[in-house]
């Protein structure tokens, strides 16, 4: 059974059902940009190691996961209820400037040493992702862009903001 080995383990999803017959699984995501280049991943209940055959994300709400070498509903149905993991090995590997997507969620957004909103929500319309956040109870949205972000602090859970920030909220 796969166990949460460290803080840094992260439920990316929940495994709601199935698409049709072929071993594709409906996923909910917490967010779908954990999604976007799922590689190898940890279901909920199995120490095995899974492979993502392909990823398909509908409408932002729903994910479809087939797994390499999973091509029935027969085999995929003990998944059922299940949690989709990205093991502490997988962040390692993301880039100086690369963040998970669970990771960005619940950071403070500092403006001149001051909190002026919680970022809610990343989404992603193609052309940059979108920091969604709240700001006095306001759900505001602002392209997530080097002009509007100077550094984030995943370790503090905190997201520094340029002067040029309000520029691009929308």
């Amino acid at each position: 059974m796969f166990v949460m080995k460290n803080e840094n383990d992260k439920k990316i999803g929940k495994i709601v059902n199935y698409f049709g017959l072929k071993g594709e699984l409906k996923i909910l995501p917490n967010t779908a940009n954990d999604f976007e280049n799922l590689d190898k991943f940890y279901i909920s209940g199995f120490n095995e190691e899974f492979n993502a055959e392909k990823v398909t994300i509908k409408d932002n709400r729903f994910i479809k996961l087939k797994i390499k070498g999973f091509d029935d509903i027969n085999d995929i149905e003990k998944f059922k209820g299940r949690d989709i993991i990205i093991a502490s090995e997988k962040e390692k590997q993301l880039g100086a400037d690369e963040y998970l997507t669970a990771d960005l969620i619940g950071c403070n957004l500092i403006y001149k040493n001051k909190v002026i909103g919680t970022l809610t929500d990343v989404e992603n319309f193609g052309a940059s992702d979108i920091f969604v956040f709240l700001e006095n109870n306001e759900e505001k949205r602002v392209p997530f862009v080097g002009d509007f972000i100077d550094k984030i602090d995943i370790k503090n859970k905190k997201i520094f903001v340029t002067e040029n920030f309000y520029n691009g909220v929308i």
